[in-house]
């Protein structure tokens, strides 16, 4: 009887997922579409069996403080800690508009992310205000490294001269809320961005294009060898980690490189399995991470 119960329970969250994944095909309100989401994670967190206490895992969401050049674009990630096996995710990000103004989404780090998952039409964002909402249609449970982003908010600078915004992950207007496949999960998103209008962009603990940036990933899908290409402007120890999508790291190639772009090679024999894999590169104050497909 269990074994029904689950399987009808599960034949709806894929039903819901359809509809809430293509609403060219399913058209409705915004409200109407919102209704659906919640019955979306209340049947998930049955099927995940909610009932026991919650998971000792703290899932962190967060954005790193920085200083931004006035006029200049910006790119904000969000990123997260411990995001594993995770069915469903939804938080909203706000920030002061007379300092940053929004300008878009972008560099999706999550299957069947991009722009439907987020509120961004409308007075919302031109408020500060930037809702998001993803849940994974395979109901598999996604996982990423310590570190990497979800997605990246782009934003101009209108601000003047020393004036301050802070960037922060909010449970308001919508509720923060991190599903794993057997429970829900607790959360800290209680770190904060300051973002300061100077003269000159200085990053703390952001990634620093300036020294450290992934030029290309190609080809990207791959079937026999795909090659990351990298560029340093200063001689350090690179760390390039491949991961499955359980968070098992699967290959780990560390070395010292001099200044200038560099190639490595990713080959069949680091990756012999089609799918889809997270690769993730860092130094000693740096990090970046992105996917890779192999047919």
């Amino acid at each position: 009887m269990l074994i029904i119960k689950k399987g009808c329970i599960f034949a709806v969250l894929k039903f819901l997922a359809t509809i809430i994944s293509n609403p060219k095909s399913f058209p409705m309100t915004t409200s109407t579409r919102a209704s659906i989401y919640i019955l979306w994670i209340a049947l998930l967190t049955l099927f995940a069996n909610p009932v026991q206490a919650q998971s000792d895992t703290i899932v962190r969401a967060y954005v790193y403080t920085s200083n931004v050049k006035v006029g200049s674009t910006v790119d904000m990630y969000v990123r997260v800690d411990n995001f594993k096996s995770i069915l469903g995710a939804q938080f909203s990000v706000r920030w002061n508009p007379a300092i940053l103004q929004y300008v878009s989404v972008g560099n999706y780090n999550l299957s069947g992310l991009g722009v439907t998952n987020f509120g961004e039409y409308g007075e919302a964002v031109q408020k500060g205000i930037l809702r998001f909402s993803w849940y994974d249609s395979n109901i598999t449970g996604a996982t990423l490294p310590n570190g990497a982003h979800l997605f990246s908010m782009k934003c101009k600078v209108v601000g003047q001269l020393t004036d301050t915004t802070e960037v922060i992950i909010s449970g308001t207007p919508v509720d923060v809320e991190f599903v794993g496949v057997k429970k829900i999960l607790k959360y800290d998103v209680s770190k904060k961005a300051v973002f300061t209008v100077a003269n000159s962009t200085a990053q703390s603990d952001l990634d620093k294009p300036s020294v450290f940036q992934v030029n290309e990933v190609s080809p990207n899908p791959f079937q026999d060898q795909t090659s990351i290409r990298f560029s340093v402007s200063t001689a350090e120890q690179v760390s390039i980690k491949i991961y499955d999508l359980l968070g098992h790291e699967i290959k780990n190639i560390t070395n010292f490189y001099n200044i200038g772009t560099h190639l490595v090679n990713i080959g069949q024999d680091v990756i012999p399995t089609s799918g889809t894999y997270i690769y993730q590169i860092s130094t000693a104050d740096t990090q970046y991470s992105g996917s890779i497909v192999k047919f």
